[in-house]
C-alpha cells in the first residue's frame, strides 16, 4: 500500500522545482489524495485529510502548528523542497513526531558555488578595480592592497551543509581556510582541511571572510562593527546566510569610514519588496537579491532529491537527508 500523500506546491513553483521524471516518481512512491494546490488551498480542499500520511511542500507552506496537525492526524513525514524549515515545524510536530526531509543538502550546491565565484573575484580585486575603472572612466590596472589567490587566506563563518562544501572546493586552490563554528570540533574541521578558530581571529586574519551562520538567537547581529573596523587592508566580507547576523546599523558606519573594504551581499535584514536600506548607496557594497540559493533549472535539484527521499520512504529505506530534532537545534 502505498503512503497517502497531499502536495501543497503553488502550480508555477511545482513546475519548476519536479521535472516530469521526478514527479512521475513521486507518483509512482505515493498515493495522493488530490491535485497538488497552493499552500492556502488545503483550507477549502473537499476531501478528507485525515488519511494523510505524507505533506509534499516549498517556500510558502504553512507551518506545522497544532490547527493543521489537527486536521491531519495521521501526518508522520515532511518532504520540503527548499532549504530552512525553521519556521515550518513547531514543537507539536516534533513530538508527534513528524519525521522531517529537506532539500538543504541539494540547495547548499548552487549557494557553494555562488560563494567560490565570489571569494575568487575577491582575491583578484574584481570589486574595487571595477569602481575605479568605472569612476575614472578609463580601463588602467588599480592601485589597490596586494591580494590575489596564491597564500591568501579565506574565513568561513560556519561549517554546516554550505561552509562544509565552500571548504572542499577551496581545497583546489592555493588558499589557507580557516573556520570558526563553536558546534564543530577541530578533528571535524581538520577532516575539511580548514583549520579551527575562534571568530575574532577568523575575521582579523583573513582576505575573505564569508558568512554561513544560521540565524539563532546566539548568532543575531553576531557579527558587529567592531569585527568591520578590525578587518585587514582591502578585506572582503560575504554574506549569503542570513541578514540580521550582522549588525547592520554598526556594519553600516564602518564601510562608509572605510571604503577600502568590500561587502558583497546576497542577503540583508529587511527584505521585504519595496524596502530600502542605506548600504545601497555605498560604492563598496555590492547587493544580489538572494540568488545564491536554487534559481532557474538549479530549483530542480530540490525535486530531485524529494524524489530519491519518497522512493526511500515508500520502500522502506532509511532516509538520507533527514532532520532530526537535535540537528534542527542548530540549524539554519
Amino acid at each position: 500500500m502505498k503512503p497517502t500523500a497531499l502536495c501543497l506546491i503553488a502550480p508555477d513553483l511545482l513546475a519548476s522545482l519536479f521535472a516530469p521524471s521526478d514527479w512521475a516518481r513521486l507518483e509512482d512512491s505515493l498515493r495522493f489524495v488530490a491535485s497538488p494546490c497552493p499552500p492556502t488551498g488545503f483550507v477549502t480542499l473537499p476531501t478528507p485529510l485525515e488519511e494523510v500520511e505524507v505533506l509534499i511542500g516549498s517556500w510558502g507552506l504553512p507551518t506545522l502548528d497544532r490547527a493543521l496537525l489537527e486536521r491531519m492526524p495521521a501526518l508522520r513525514m515532511l518532504f520540503y523542497a527548499a532549504g530552512s524549515v525553521r519556521d515550518k515545524v513547531t514543537s507539536e510536530s516534533w513530538q508527534r513526531p513528524v519525521r522531517v526531509v529537506t532539500a538543504a543538502a541539494a540547495n547548499a550546491g548552487p549557494v557553494a558555488e555562488f560563494v567560490v565565484a565570489q571569494i575568487v573575484l575577491s582575491l583578484k580585486q574584481a570589486w574595487p578595480a571595477a569602481g575605479q575603472v568605472r569612476s575614472a572612466q578609463r580601463f588602467v590596472h588599480p592601485d589597490l592592497p596586494p591580494a590575489g589567490l596564491f597564500r591568501s587566506t579565506v574565513a568561513l563563518l560556519g561549517l554546516g551543509h554550505i561552509g562544509r562544501l565552500v571548504a572542499e572546493r577551496l581545497r583546489h586552490l592555493s588558499v589557507e581556510v580557516l573556520a570558526y563554528d563553536p558546534v564543530v570540533a577541530p578533528a571535524t574541521a581538520a577532516e575539511h582541511g580548514v583549520r579551527l578558530v575562534g571568530l575574532d581571529e577568523a575575521i582579523t586574519g583573513a582576505d575573505v571572510i564569508s558568512c554561513h551562520l544560521p540565524l539563532l538567537p546566539a548568532t543575531t547581529r553576531l557579527i558587529r562593527g567592531s569585527h568591520f573596523a578590525a578587518m585587514k587592508p582591502g578585506a572582503v566580507f560575504i554574506n549569503t546566510a542570513r541578514g540580521a547576523v550582522v549588525h547592520e546599523a554598526e556594519m553600516f558606519t564602518v564601510l562608509q569610514s572605510r571604503p577600502d573594504l568590500v561587502a558583497l551581499l546576497d542577503v540583508i535584514e529587511d527584505e521585504r519588496p519595496g524596502a530600502t536600506s542605506p548600504l545601497f548607496a555605498l560604492p563598496n557594497v555590492w547587493v544580489t537579491p538572494h540568488l545564491a540559493g536554487s534559481i532557474g533549472r538549479e530549483r530542480q535539484l530540490l525535486g530531485q532529491l524529494v524524489a530519491d527521499e519518497a522512493e526511500r520512504y515508500a520502500t522502506g529505506r532509511p532516509l538520507r537527508h533527514e532532520l532530526t530534532a537535535e540537528a534542527f537545534a542548530t540549524s539554519a
